[in-house]
């Protein structure tokens, strides 16, 4: 038996809209196919490039510290897919966040580890 079996044709002057599918599927469904696709890029991408942005901007290069900007990354340490995208679209974060969470090597002793952190990319970045 072939495997090669194709799709039925779409019958003439019918318009495909994916919203009407979207609309019969279950809830459970749904919800499933957020999670799994569509949760960082609604939610968390924004937060993660506006990090990225502080920390190349004027400001940051002045090693000010900005309270808003760590508020938001601290909660974005704890989300596993927001720390992948941020490594990997910044060298400096990536090369602070090995040393700081996965060596537990800060370089600023008298700091926290998350301020260390910060003040660690700055230092890289300017210095």
């Amino acid at each position: 038996m072939e495997n090669n079996i194709l799709p039925p044709e779409p019958p003439p002057n019918i318009e495909y809209n994916l919203n009407d599918y979207i609309a019969v599927l279950p809830p459970d469904l749904k919800t499933h196919i957020y999670k799994q696709h569509l949760w960082f890029d609604v939610e968390k991408k924004h937060i993660c490039n506006e990090i990225l942005d502080w920390f190349n901007s004027t400001e940051a290069s002045c090693l000010k510290y900005n309270d808003e900007i760590a508020n938001k990354l601290s909660c974005l340490l704890n989300c596993k897919t927001s720390i992948e995208y941020l490594r990997k679209n910044d060298k400096e974060f990536d090369k602070c966040y090995i040393d700081h969470y996965i060596r537990n090597q800060k370089y600023f002793e008298l700091m926290s580890i998350f301020e260390s952190f910060i003040l660690s990319i700055l230092m890289h970045k300017y210095h």
